[in-house]
């Protein structure tokens, strides 16, 4: 991504970046469920990151070759 932005092309350094982004959010969302889910009896909340996980992961197996970079952030 810095090589791109050195060389004057931002438009490949935002779509390096768009990736690293979706890994953040992906922390964030996760301690969200965890501080939200913490105490709960019946199903642990790491759980519900698994199922979260695996629903995503479906969802990217139907996702079409032209759109590679959402597959890739999905994931």
């Amino acid at each position: 991504m810095s090589s791109y932005i050195f060389q004057g092309k931002l438009y490949n350094a935002v779509r390096c970046s768009i990736p690293v982004l979706a890994f953040i959010t992906g922390i964030y969302l996760a301690q969200v469920i965890h501080r939200h889910f913490k105490y709960m009896k019946r199903i642990h909340w790491r759980q519900l990151i698994i199922a979260a996980e695996i629903s995503l992961l479906l969802t990217v197996g139907f996702i079409p070759n032209s759109l590679d970079i959402l597959a890739n952030s999905l994931v």
